[in-house]
C-alpha cells in the first residue's frame, strides 16, 4: 500500500498496475495487478486519487485555464497536445490538468502554407496607469 501510495505521486491507476507487475508484486492471491485491483486498493485505504492530489498542488480543468487566458477549452487542449501549456495526465483515458499558466496572455499562432507562426504565450506587462 505504502508503493501505491508514492507512485499516485506520478502515475494514474493503471500505470501503477503495470509498474507493480514489473516489479513483480502480486495480491494476495497471487494475481497479477489490474486498473481495478488498483483502485480497490486506493479506495480502501483511503488513498487521494492522482486527480485530487494534482487539483490540491494547484492544476486547472482545461475549462478554468480557458476562462483565464480568454480562449475555448478546446484551444486549451490544442496547446496542452502541442506543448505550449505543460499538462499532467490524471486518468487513463486522456485526461489532463494544466499547469497555472499565471502572469501571460496567449499570442495567437498565423498559419500560413510554409509552416507560419506558432500560438505562444507571452509575460503580460503591468499597466502604469496615472501621472508620473
Amino acid at each position: 500500500m505504502a508503493l501505491i501510495n508514492e507512485l499516485l505521486e506520478t502515475a494514474n491507476d493503471r500505470q501503477i498496475a503495470a509498474r507493480l507487475n514489473e516489479l513483480g508484486h502480486r495480491n494476495w492471491r497471487g494475481e497479477p495487478f489490474t486498473l481495478k485491483k488498483v483502485m480497490l486498493v486506493r479506495r480502501t485505504y483511503g488513498l487521494k486519487s492522482r486527480y485530487e492530489r494534482l487539483r490540491e498542488s494547484g492544476m486547472l480543468t482545461g475549462e478554468e485555464v480557458a476562462q483565464q487566458l480568454g480562449v475555448c477549452a478546446s484551444t486549451v487542449h490544442q496547446l496542452g497536445r502541442k506543448g505550449i501549456l505543460k499538462r499532467h495526465r490524471y486518468a487513463t483515458n486522456h485526461r489532463y490538468l494544466y499547469q497555472p499558466p499565471g502572469n501571460v496572455r496567449l499570442e495567437k499562432g498565423a498559419g500560413s502554407r510554409y509552416g507560419g507562426r506558432q500560438p505562444r504565450l507571452i509575460v503580460a506587462q503591468r499597466l502604469q496607469q496615472g501621472a508620473s
